[in-house]
């Protein structure tokens, strides 16, 4: 099984945590995600987690979180937004 780690952006509370925790298991193929509050990281775990990446980018960016892999040079993940506004 593979782990794949995102920067999320905008994430401001525990009820985003959770969004973006959803967004992950919503994705077929992904068998667990965890969300790391704090540093803005967010992981899931699947089978092919590599060739998942585009589809978990894309599910929780839609719910709201722009993300992008752990070690690109987009963005920063402590950007306001999110469920919150903060």
């Amino acid at each position: 099984m593979e782990q794949i780690e995102l920067n999320v952006a905008g994430m401001t509370c525990g009820g985003c945590a959770s969004r973006v925790k959803q967004a992950l298991l919503d994705v077929p193929g992904v068998h667990s995600a965890e969300v790391d509050l704090t540093n803005g990281v967010a992981r899931a775990r699947a089978d092919n987690a590599r060739a998942l990446q585009p589809a978990l980018i894309q599910a929780v960016t839609e719910a709201g979180y722009p993300a992008t892999p752990v070690g690109s040079s987009a963005g920063s993940p402590r950007t306001g937004g999110g469920c919150c506004g903060h």
